[in-house]
């Protein structure tokens, strides 16, 4: 139970730190490492008296499938496990539990869940040994195995081999099908793995005075965050990204150019099946 409290506090004080836009390295719910198939993935953590993390995500299919998590940590023995394991989270911060001893063996530890509802998890591993450094090893028994790449087929002699094709640039559409940003716009738009977008125009006049654009969106949590943001383009190439501004549902770029012209503003969904609502202003 008190490294149930520990853990608890310390992935509060993570996700608000990550909302305050600190750098918090590559161990952060926006960096984790995928969890794919019974792949298994593999890290070392330096232990500290307030925690230290490690994430991972899985993309849970539903349809009640068990799917069983299991962690080999090194040094496994009792003093160690008393203050390393991992939790499973769910949208939203949901706790779906916390890693348990296997029994089967020292230094493993183990977590089973299942749900009808296809969703995502996160997955945090943590030690608590103030300067330990112990690696891991963890794998999600039960996934279902990532779907093969096909392997392509010899062309037969004589056979023009067909060129490329090429990946479209984002391009500035100066009227029709896009809306003009004028002071604001809404919307609502629902992700997917691929990504989803919505558009719209902006004029600017190229004397590189400065236009600040500002976007807001729900709902807001540590898993839902890094896939979701908007980038501008310029009519000769040029790319604004918005980054965060220290509030987790906000992000903010400002447009600076010497040339002139129609420029696209693209809000971008990255996570499947989750509708976000966003407004940017201007």
């Amino acid at each position: 139970m008190y490294r149930k409290v520990l853990v608890s506090i310390a992935l509060a004080i993570v996700l608000l730190a990550g909302a305050a836009g600190v750098a918090l390295g590559q161990d952060t719910p926006e960096t984790a490492q995928p969890l794919v198939g019974d792949t298994p993935a593999s890290g070392t953590i330096t232990g500290s008296n307030a925690g230290a993390f490690g994430y991972h995500i899985i993309d849970y299919p539903g349809g009640d499938i068990v799917v069983r998590i299991v962690a080999s940590f090194a040094p496994g023995d009792p003093a160690t496990l008393a203050g390393v394991g991992f939790n499973v989270y769910g949208p939203a911060g949901f706790d779906v539990g916390e890693s348990v001893p296997t029994g089967e063996e020292d230094g493993r530890e183990e977590l089973s869940h299942s749900e009808p509802d296809a969703t995502r998890w996160l997955v945090q591993v943590y030690n608590y040994i103030d300067g330990l450094t112990v690696s891991y090893t963890i794998t999600a028994d039960g996934l279902p195995a990532p779907e093969a790449t096909p392997t392509p087929q010899p062309t037969p002699e004589g056979t023009p081999t067909p060129p490329p094709a090429e990946v479209p640039t984002p391009e500035a559409p100066t009227e029709g099908g896009i809306m003009a940003l004028e002071a604001s716009a809404s919307g609502a738009l629902t992700g997917s793995s691929a990504g989803a977008f919505d558009r719209y125009t902006l004029s600017y006049p190229g004397d590189n005075s400065e236009v600040t654009l500002t976007m807001t969106f729900a709902p807001d949590d540590a898993i839902i965050s890094p896939g979701v943001g908007f980038t501008i383009y310029g009519p000769e190439g040029q790319e604004f990204v918005a980054g965060a501004t220290g509030d987790g549902s906000e992000r903010r770029v400002t447009l600076a150019s010497e040339v002139a012209g129609t420029y696209l503003v693209q809000v971008h969904n990255y996570i499947g099946g989750v509708t976000i609502n966003y407004t940017i202003t201007r």
